[in-house]
């Protein structure tokens, strides 16, 4: 269990948190579960790890008083980012549906892109050039959008490009706030992802412009195309390995313009995203030769590798600069061979642990005359340290320790990652105690004194603090309850200090309502009921069939048909279409029904609604539309079902014994009627006999009879045959996936009444 992150199940306003999609070190991003729509959403909460921390209560607050300005100021930041990508309507930029405070700190709610990342899909296998431009101008859509407004992403890489389920890309993840708490706090750390940021980004005072996306964009392409990305901006500082991608003379103007934008001089880049998008289809583009773009100067006794100038000097200055340094590619040898000795040395993981995905740098320039000072070491032993030893003694001696933040237990000599740590210790009969102490490398011991809890020389009886308690009772018993402007969730019986109080109620089917109360001392019983929405019910339209007498079954067809029999048959009425998603989502709106069917991208509303089994037919919709309308519906028995559908013919079909699809809709198994995948509207084909569409084709419709393999001693009244096998019901009429024997009138078919498919509907009949 992570106790730093909200756990699954936790309910955040009306989302239930379901679990954690990832965390960096200014925040935490869950999946969660809108339940007042039924949908998955996104939400990122603000969580700035060097800042602050989760309490036991799951509120953050900052870990000492000396860093709430900083907290504060990523904290509006944060929102501001919601603001801000807010505004812009742009199908490659991530929806926000809303933010809100709550728990000490805000969280954003977006859309979930249910499609994986770009990550994913790269380590499944390079894209092509033509996958990649599509990508890639796909995103540019909505990145001009942004860069218009003047506002820049600066982290663009294969993790913060989404997809959703119909493959439409999305950038997400705009980390106002990660920006603005390294601004305000003027440290010389700024979080950078190596192989995508540019260098100009490894330095706190540079300034930064669509040059800066361009080249992190064009490292996503290189990256798409050779399935790993480019060497980190400053490892190519000290020896250029980039290999372009337009080398030969039939290189395209895209492979170029990848090129273009890797420069490493930002004034050598594309200065804005329409100059790059032009040069895509040209054969031309910026001078591949460039100059070199490293810089090694000495100040006083400090050699430092300088930073490329990225605030668009001019190309004398950086000459003037190069020229003041004798040897300066003898020292950048010198470097190689350091870096190299390292990795022989022992010294891989410090080189590798700089490579990691998320790196803090040190500032524009690097200082390096101090490593050349010092003998080059081949022992493991010169790697620094990343860890330290806690020990804590503590007073009384057998008080217990606990580290807070992290799932491992305190003890003695343990290893902890260099940083800054919350510790608890606590004893019986003294006062808890917090301190907050910095692990460094080797040996950290700590001494924590706790005080004694005071114990009152003379017994004084103090007036308690007065509270009361809150006891609501609503109509309908299930609505929910939500206390607004206070973080604790209600629970009947709850302490409140006495005052006044806003509260929310919800409940599918009614209208929400907001009223104010006022809180008393002692019990307080509220009584709130709500009003139901007006029901606005699409009721099927209904066809009156006549009574009669019929051959039921084929003496051609399958054995589970025969013996061909003959049913009498009273007069009923059936639905003179399939139940449509219109009159399921009616049943949903106004709280009948508490499942949601999937209609595949297909379509709604008077599409035959789909996915529904016949438990939640029988168990929910038809309850639902009895109780609303005061009629009395049912699904059809299986001898009313074909009764219905042959119309008084004995042909394989209502209108005859052939088939073709402009009489019904099917054929997807057989490759026929252009191999559709999807149903119709309902009453998109002509009616039969009886005046009723679709009984061939389209869904499988649901019947209430058991499954029996023959009609061997089948009712012969036309009633429900409930006998059998009645984990499964009889489905009837075939499908759009069906071939044409399966869309006969005397077919039979069988599923599992907890089962959902995209090929099952229904429809209802009346008795008379």
């Amino acid at each position: 269990m992570e106790l730093h992150a909200l756990q699954s199940g936790y309910m955040l306003h009306e989302y239930q948190i379901e679990k954690k999609l990832g965390e960096g070190g200014f925040g935490i991003t869950y999946l969660a579960i809108d339940t007042h729509l039924d949908m998955r959403v996104a939400i990122k909460e603000y969580l700035p790890s060097d800042f602050a921390m989760r309490q036991s209560d799951t509120t953050i607050a900052p870990k000492s008083p000396a860093l709430k300005e900083g907290f504060d100021w990523g904290l509006n930041a944060f929102i501001d980012e919601a603001k801000t990508i807010a505004q812009f309507d742009a199908p490659n930029i991530v929806k926000i549906h809303r933010f809100f405070k709550g728990n000490g700190t805000a969280y954003i709610v977006m859309e979930y892109c249910d499609g994986g990342s770009l990550t994913q899909r790269i380590m499944t296998k390079p894209f092509s050039e033509q996958a990649t431009r599509a990508l890639l101008e796909e995103l540019l859509k909505g990145l001009q959008m942004v860069h218009g407004n003047h506002i820049f992403h600066r982290d663009i890489k294969p993790d913060n490009i989404m997809f959703r389920k119909n493959e439409t890309p999305v950038l997400i993840d705009f980390g106002a706030a990660r920006q603005s708490i390294g601004g305000q706090t003027r440290t010389v750390t700024s979080m950078v992802t190596p192989g995508f940021a540019p260098p100009e980004q490894y330095s706190q005072n540079t300034k930064f412009g669509p040059w800066t996306d361009i080249y992190a964009l064009a490292a996503v392409a290189y990256n798409c195309l050779k399935g790993h990305k480019p060497s980190d901006a400053v490892q190519r500082m000290v020896e250029d390995d980039y290999q372009p991608l337009s080398q030969g003379t039939q290189a395209s103007g895209f492979l170029r313009a990848i090129d273009w934008g890797l420069k490493l001089s930002a004034s050598q880049r594309p200065q804005d995203l329409a100059s790059w998008l032009s040069s895509w289809d040209s054969n031309v583009v910026a001078d591949s030769e460039s100059s070199d773009n490293t810089v090694l100067f000495s100040s006083g006794d400090n050699t430092v590798l300088q930073i490329p100038d990225v605030s668009h000097s001019s190309a004398p200055q950086v000459k003037e600069a190069t020229s003041a340094t004798s040897g300066a590619g003898r020292f950048k040898l010198i470097i190689i061979v350091i870096i190299t000795l390292v990795l022989l040395g022992g010294g891989y993981y410090g080189f590798n642990h700089f490579q990691q995905e998320q790196v803090e740098v040190t500032p524009q320039s690097i200082p390096i005359a101090k490593a050349l000072e010092q003998p080059i070491a081949t022992s493991p032993q010169q790697v620094p340290e990343t860890t330290g030893q806690l020990w804590v003694a503590t007073s009384p001696d057998n008080a217990q320790v606990i580290i807070l933040d992290i799932e491992s237990s305190y003890s003695s000599g343990m290893s902890l990652k260099l940083g800054r740590y919350g510790i608890k210790v606590h004893a019986s009969g003294y006062q808890d105690k917090i301190e907050f102490v910095d692990i460094g490398s080797g040996d950290n011991n700590v001494t924590i004194k706790l005080v004694p809890q005071i114990v009152p020389q003379t017994v004084q009886i103090q007036k308690p603090l007065e509270t009361g308690q809150l006891w609501i009772t609503t109509t309908p018993e299930n609505a929910q309850i939500v206390l607004l402007d206070i973080d604790p969730s209600y629970s009947a019986g709850m302490k409140l200090i006495p005052g006044r109080y806003r509260i929310k109620l919800m409940a599918a089917g009614y209208q929400d309502k907001i009223e104010t109360i006022d809180v008393a001392s002692g019990n307080n019983n509220v009584t709130i009921a709500l009003t139901q929405k007006a029901l606005n019910v699409p009721l099927p339209k209904m066809v009156a069939i006549t009574g009669g007498s019929f051959q039921m079954g084929s003496d051609s067809g399958e054995s589970n048909e025969k013996p061909v029999h003959t049913v009498n048959i009273k007069a009923f009425s059936i639905s003179q279409s399939e139940i449509t998603f219109t009159q399921w989502d009616a049943c949903l709106d106004a709280g009948g029904c508490s499942y949601k069917p999937h209609d595949e991208g297909w379509g709604r509303d008077n599409r035959p609604v789909i996915n529904v089994s016949y438990k939640d037919i029988t168990d929910e919709f038809i309850p639902w539309l009895n109780r609303t309308s005061g009629n009395v519906y049912r699904l059809p028995s299986e001898a009313e079902w074909e009764y219905a559908a042959s119309a008084g013919r004995t042909s394989r079909y209502s209108w005859g014994y052939t088939i073709n699809c402009s009489q019904a809709r099917y054929g997807y198994l057989s490759g026929e009627c252009k191999k559709r995948q999807n149903t119709d509207r309902v009453k998109s084909f002509l009616a039969n006999p009886f005046g009723l569409h679709d009984m061939h084709g389209n869904v499988w419709e649901w019947t209430q009879d058991c499954w029996n393999d023959s009609y061997i001693d089948a009712p012969n009244n036309g009633e429900t045959w409930s006998k059998g096998d009645c984990s499964q019901r009889v489905l009837r009429g075939g499908s759009w996936l069906s071939r044409p024997d399966a869309l006969r009138s005397a077919y039979r078919f069988r599923n599992s009444t907890k089962v959902r498919n995209n090929d099952l509907g229904f429809r209802l009949v009346q008795e008379r």
